[in-house]
C-alpha cells in the first residue's frame, strides 16, 4: 500500500511538471505605443493584429500611457491597425513575428476622419529594445539547404557567432551534442522542441535530435534571455516543427 502511495505521489509530480515544460517557448508577443502628432499618449485606442496567412485576429486596447501588449501570438506575418475616434487610422503591414520574439509596432495617429487610413508597408525591422536576447533564426529553406553532418539540425547552432561545438560532443560513451556559448560552459545549454525540453540533463547533451525534414525553424539564443528557460544561461536551441 505504501508503495502505491509513493508511486501515485511520483506520478502527480511528473504530470504537474508537464505544463511548465510546455511553456519554454511561448514568449512571442506584439507590443507598441500609440501617440498623437504632438507625442502625447493615446489611451483606449483599438489595436487589431491579423496574421496574414491564417486570418487569426487579436484585439486589444491601449492603456492610460498609450501602451499595448498582445502576448503569446502565433509566429508569422501580421497586419497591425490602430484606430480611435477623431484620428486617422494607422496600419503597419508585413510585420514579421519570429519565434520567441517581442515585436514592437508603434503608431503616431494624425487628427482626422476615421475613414482615412495611413498605411506603412515593409521597412527595416527596428532594433529590438524590449529584451536583451541575442538570437539567430534559420527558416525552413535555410535548414534544408545548409549542409549538416549526419543531417542533425542541432549542428546549426555553430552557425551563430560565438557558439562552438563542445568538447564532450565527441565522447563515444554517451553520444550527443553540446555547445559552448559566449562566456559560458558547455554544461549550461538547453534544447527544446516545440517548447518542450529535449535536453538530457544527466549528461548535459542533446542526444535525440529530430529529423531535419520535420523542422520549420531553428532559433539559437545566446546572451541574457528570458527566465522562462530556467537556470541555463548558455546556448539555447529552440526547434519548431
Amino acid at each position: 500500500m505504501e508503495r502505491l502511495k509513493v508511486f501515485a505521489l511520483f506520478a502527480c509530480i511528473v504530470f504537474a511538471t508537464v505544463p511548465a515544460m510546455a511553456q519554454l517557448a511561448t514568449s512571442t508577443s506584439l507590443v507598441g505605443t500609440v501617440t498623437d502628432a504632438s507625442g502625447a499618449a493615446v489611451p483606449n485606442a483599438n489595436i487589431v493584429a491579423v496574421e496574414v496567412a491564417t486570418g487569426i485576429t487579436y484585439h486589444v486596447a491601449t492603456n492610460n500611457t498609450g501602451d499595448y501588449v498582445i502576448p503569446f501570438v502565433h509566429t508569422g506575418t501580421y497586419k497591425v491597425t490602430a484606430s480611435k475616434q477623431g484620428f486617422e487610422a494607422g496600419t503597419h503591414t508585413d510585420v514579421l513575428v519570429e519565434n520567441n520574439q517581442t515585436a514592437r509596432v508603434d503608431f503616431t495617429l494624425q487628427v482626422g476622419r476615421e475613414t482615412q487610413n495611413v498605411v506603412v508597408t515593409g521597412g527595416i525591422p527596428p532594433i529590438a529594445t524590449d529584451d536583451a536576447t541575442v538570437r539567430q533564426n534559420l527558416d525552413q529553406t535555410q535548414t534544408a539547404d545548409l549542409p549538416l553532418n549526419g543531417r542533425n539540425p542541432l549542428t546549426l547552432a555553430v552557425t551563430t557567432p560565438g557558439v562552438l561545438l563542445g568538447f564532450k560532443a565527441s565522447a563515444p560513451a554517451d553520444p550527443g551534442l553540446d555547445f559552448i556559448g559566449p562566456g559560458t560552459r558547455e554544461v549550461m545549454n538547453d534544447i527544446s522542441l516545440d517548447g518542450v525540453s529535449i535536453m538530457n540533463n544527466l549528461v548535459s547533451k542533446g542526444q535525440f535530435p529530430p529529423s531535419v525534414d520535420a523542422i520549420q525553424e531553428v532559433q539559437i539564443q545566446t546572451g541574457t534571455y528570458s527566465a522562462q528557460y530556467g537556470g541555463y544561461m548558455g546556448t539555447h536551441i529552440n526547434l519548431v516543427t
